[in-house]
């Protein structure tokens, strides 16, 4: 990480670590979930930088990425709100941001969180934590445990 982020992280109350730290491993448990993110980094059922490939998160529909952002920027307003909440459930988080614009979650962030499933706790909380830190304000925020 950058050290400028890492300090950014810090000065809002984040506490920066490893996850061999966070997740009390050893030193052979670490050299595996290193070399599996290594691994997985380039891997092609991961990659969704080519408009050709279908992505991993995607394997049920076999849609490509253009197909895919074809129908985030011109689909129905259904298929859109669909579409966004297959990504939020099943593609990595940082894969998320790739597809869908934070304007585009904002607004329809009621009618996608019904549809997350498991997922919905966790994309509450980055809300409620987005709102809390000042990076997002949002006046229909009514969750009192995260002010």
């Amino acid at each position: 990480m950058q050290s400028d982020k890492r300090k950014r992280l810090e000065a809002n109350g984040w506490h920066v670590g490893t996850a061999e730290k966070f997740l009390g491993l050893n030193k052979q448990e670490t050299a595996i979930v290193e070399t599996i993110t290594a691994m997985s980094k380039n891997h092609p059922l991961v990659d969704v930088s080519r408009d050709d490939a279908i992505p991993y998160f995607m394997w049920d529909y076999r849609y490509t990425v253009r197909q895919i952002k074809n129908a985030l920027a011109t689909g129905d307003e259904e298929k859109k709100i669909w579409l966004m909440a297959k990504i939020m459930r099943d593609a990595r988080y940082a894969d998320v941001w790739k597809f869908i614009s934070l304007q585009d979650f904002l607004k329809y962030r009621q009618r996608l969180m019904p549809r997350l499933g498991r997922e919905k706790a966790f994309w509450e909380f980055l809300y409620s934590r987005w709102i809390k830190q000042g990076i997002i304000q949002d006046a229909d925020y009514s969750n009192p445990a995260a002010k």
